[in-house]
Formats: C-alpha cells, structure tokens, sequence
C-alpha cells in the first residue's frame, strides 16, 4: 500500500467542493504482513455502511497524537524521536469499541511499556495542551482502528462480533508517518530500524 505525498491539491480533493477539516498528527504502521489485521476488517466490514478502513487506504497503524492546528514542520522534526527506536511488535487479543455515533470498533493490543514511553516524549516534545484531549497521555486509549462507519441498524450485531473469541496475533510497526487527512497523507516518514 503506497502513500501519497502531502500537496495542497491531495489534501484538497478529500472532499471536492466542500469544506474539510484538516487533521494532522503522528502514527506508526505496519508495512509488513497483516493479514490477519485485514481479515477482521473485512470481517466487520459487513456492519458497515462502506467498507471504511479499505476505503481509508492506509495501512494498519496506530495513530500517537492527533492536532487540529500545529506546523507541519513542528510534526516532521519531532519524528527524529523515532530514530534510535527499533520496530514495536504487538499483541492484539481483544475488539473494544468506541460507543460514539457511528459506532467503532477497534483492536486493543497488550501492554507495551516503550511504547507508552515514546507517547508521553511525542506529547512532551510537541505540547500536550496543543493535542486532541483524546490522545494526551492520561486519556489516550491505543488502539487499532478496525471500521468507523458501523451503521446504527448494525450497531448491536457488531458490538456482538466485537465479544467474539479470536486467535491473538501480533504485527510490527516499523514505520512512522507524520500525516495530514483526509486522505492520509505522509508528510514526512520515518523506518524503524531493528538493532
């Protein structure tokens, strides 16, 4: 899955003809497999009014702070954070979901303590008064994004899907992205590189 480049133009045909809110902010993804990531997406997809994560067009990820108003420069510098930091390999065992209107559901992985770390440097760096109250430290909730668009009329039969059983799986983020959306676009990437 490639990525757009940030040009004024991308940023502007998200939605043609109306105004978008701009969005911008900092996540990790996953660039090597995730298939079983996909499968669950494709899974709930079904509650969907559209299939939102395939449309969305951007790979599993996580995202790490999230800015209505904040200098594009200010996020590509602080991706330097990222630079000493090898890939973070996560667990995912649980679907929580967010019970917001339209519902969402997401992926919960377990505990990972540098990860919790590098949040708290990211916020620290940037201003965390500046960030969405959502993704400052003492409130933000990691997750993996599995749909955003449940449709009302499905809302309980995906609330359903989200309490089933599934095989734990693990994928590795090794790759951090500043990004501007709607559409995500990178701005700036960084690898993680493995020591």
């Amino acid at each position: 899955m490639s990525l757009q480049k940030w040009t004024p133009a991308n940023v502007a045909s998200a939605s043609p003809g109306r105004q978008v809110a701009v969005m911008l902010g900092i996540t990790i993804r996953a660039t090597g497999e995730t298939e079983a990531f996909w499968r669950l997406v494709d899974a709930v997809s079904v509650h969907e009014t559209m299939p939102s994560m395939r449309q969305l067009g951007y790979p599993a990820h996580l995202t790490l702070t999230r800015y209505d108003r904040i200098a594009r420069e200010a996020l590509i510098a602080a991706l330097a954070l990222f630079d000493d930091e090898p890939p973070f390999s996560l667990t995912f065992d649980a679907i929580e979901t967010f019970d917001i209107d339209p519902l969402v559901l997401w992926l919960k992985p377990r505990a990972e303590p540098r990860l919790f770390q590098l949040h708290r440097r990211l916020n620290a760096l940037l201003g965390e008064d500046r960030c969405d109250p959502h993704y400052r430290p003492d409130q933000w909730q990691r997750h993996c994004t599995l749909a955003i668009a449940v449709a009302a009329e499905h809302a309980d039969a995906a609330r359903h899907f989200a309490r089933q059983a599934f095989a734990p799986f693990s994928l590795v983020f090794d790759a951090a992205d500043a990004l501007c959306w709607p559409p995500p676009v990178a701005i700036g990437t960084r690898v993680l590189v493995a020591r």
